[in-house]
């Protein structure tokens, strides 16, 4: 058995000083990135970091200027970053993903601009370790990893791109996710619990909201249809009629077939920092589907330090 680790930062406007949506970014700040990693246990075997603001101007200048911080800091590893896209036209905030390529021995990577592939692939990468061997088509080596950033804006635009990360969730080949979902999954402690409060504006608490439900009901409910859609909606434990005060445990029912990482090990730390708009939830999401489930060996929730509006996650598994 081979260990791998992967981390997940979403690293906000990819050190840019302010949003390209908003103003005009004049520098980049990417040693806040490779302090993020040094909080970390380990230097990651893949890294995934999202919204890399404008890392594609100047033929990749800040791309290839934080991978090698990172081959600097980490003592010699050498990162190969491939730059990603969003769907929906919403701008140059893609996931980079950095492969050690001492380790990740990369054959497919899909950036959603090529033309041999569909672009619902975008953020797929196809890949192996190393020390596996040596015969591209041997497939039982093979792992799948894909980098997706949802809508932070749009609940329709969720639900179109968590359909296209369906098929991560067909067990015939290992297959991980790094997911900033903008959401929560459904259930006690995932939930978030302030949408109703008058203080907040509602137009920011919008995209949270399930419409559908306060339509029919009169009550405010948190949008948990992405997570739930990939994997499973919350069902309330159901009470033992025969035997008084039993209930049987709560527990996930349905979804396409992924799992979280933070729901498998039962950890509920917030990869969001306090935030005067947003409730300190875990939106940041790895997940993986039914082959590696069972091989989780670590997770951890990695202090962001004050460098972004996202705190990391590192997940380790067993090959």
């Amino acid at each position: 058995m081979k260990q791998i680790h992967f981390t997940l930062v979403n690293y906000a406007h990819g050190g840019a000083d302010c949003s390209g949506r908003t103003g005009l970014q004049t520098s980049w700040d990417l040693d806040g990135l490779v302090e993020i990693l040094q909080n970390g246990t380990r230097w990651p075997d893949h890294l995934t970091v999202l919204e890399a603001e404008q890392w594609d101007r100047q033929g990749g200048a800040l791309m290839y200027a934080a991978a090698d911080k990172l081959r600097q800091a980490s003592g010699g590893v050498p990162y190969v970053p491939l730059l990603s896209s969003l769907t929906h036209n919403r701008g140059p905030i893609a996931p980079c993903v950095f492969v050690n390529a001492n380790r990740v021995v990369t054959r497919e990577w899909h950036d959603g601009s090529g033309p041999d592939f569909y672009e619902d692939a975008r953020g797929r990468m196809l890949c192996r370790l190393a020390e596996d061997g040596d015969d591209p088509e041997d497939r039982s080596l093979w792992f799948r990893t894909r980098a997706a950033h949802l809508c932070p804006w749009s609940a329709h635009r969720k639900m179109i791109d968590v359909e296209a990360l369906r098929n991560e969730g067909n067990p015939q080949m290992p297959s991980v996710v790094f997911l900033d979902a903008n959401s929560t999954l459904s259930g006690p402690g995932w939930e978030r619990t302030d949408l109703d409060d008058p203080r907040r504006d509602r137009w920011h608490c919008a995209p949270q909201i399930d419409f559908l439900f306060e339509r029919l009901f009169g009550k405010v409910r948190p949008n948990t249809a992405p997570l739930d859609y990939l994997c499973g909606r919350w069902q309330k434990g159901r009470r033992r009629w025969w035997v008084i005060g039993k209930r049987l445990p709560g527990r996930r029912v349905g979804g396409a077939g992924m799992f979280s990482v933070a729901d498998l090990v039962g950890d509920q730390t917030p990869t969001k920092p306090p935030h005067p708009h947003f409730q300190s939830l875990v939106t940041s999401h790895v997940l993986v589907n039914a082959r590696w489930k069972d091989r989780i060996t670590h997770y951890k929730v990695i202090d962001s330090l004050g460098k972004t509006d996202h705190h990391g996650v590192e997940v380790s598994v067993l090959r």
